[in-house]
């Protein structure tokens, strides 16, 4: 018994000893938890920036303004832009059109204005000749009334050129905005004949009806 109480005194201070240096030990755990969660923020924000990226080109490359731009330049450039190749024929054919009409008509226009000059100036060295044929006093009024009619067909052609190039812009910038317009078999639009009571009067007409699948 006299051995058995300092073995027992000795046991305990180690025990408290190991007690205490496991307590001061650093806590690794804690530590690596703190060390992870930036890293797995910086990766999102990684992963989230090329979507934003992405998201925001897409909204420039179907961009209205340079779409109106383009036709404002070259007319069919915002069509082409817009992939709506199919127009472009179409609005040089028409801008054909226009100016063919616009010289002949002011081409007419000239030799009448011309002729007229020569009916009505009484001057003997002048001969008003209209295909092969002498004129006399008597088609002044003939003459001046062809006149009026090539110039204000002229005219109305060199305004439909000009309503052709804005008209051009308009349609650039309106296909631009409808551009990442979505029409699918989702969306479905019916007629129908229907009939309406009320009252004790019945009216008949016809119901649209929209649908989504």
């Amino acid at each position: 018994m006299r051995f058995t109480l300092p073995i027992l005194t000795f046991l305990l201070l180690l025990t408290s000893l190991q007690l205490v240096a496991q307590s001061a030990l650093p806590d690794s755990t804690a530590k690596k938890t703190t060390t992870i969660t930036p890293q797995q923020d910086s990766a999102k924000k990684q992963i989230n920036a090329p979507v934003a990226r992405m998201d925001s080109l897409k909204r420039e490359i179907h961009s209205p303004r340079k779409a109106s731009i383009r036709s404002a330049i070259l007319p069919g450039w915002g069509q082409a832009y817009n992939k709506k190749y199919w127009k472009i024929p179409i609005i040089y054919v028409g801008a054909a059109a226009l100016i063919y009409g616009l010289k002949w008509n002011h081409d007419n226009y000239k030799d009448f204005k011309q002729l007229s000059i020569y009916i009505s100036d009484q001057d003997s060295s002048t001969i008003p000749v209209y295909n092969g044929r002498v004129l006399n006093e008597g088609y002044a009024n003939w003459a001046s009334g062809n006149r009026d009619y090539f110039r204000k067909n002229r005219d109305l052609c060199a305004i439909g050129l000009g309503a052709l190039y804005v008209l051009n812009i308009i349609d650039a910038n309106v296909d631009a905005h409808l551009f990442e317009f979505n029409i699918n078999d989702d969306l479905s639009l019916k007629l129908q004949p229907n009939l309406w009571i009320q009252q004790n009067y019945m009216f008949a007409g016809i119901g649209a009806t929209l649908k989504l699948k």
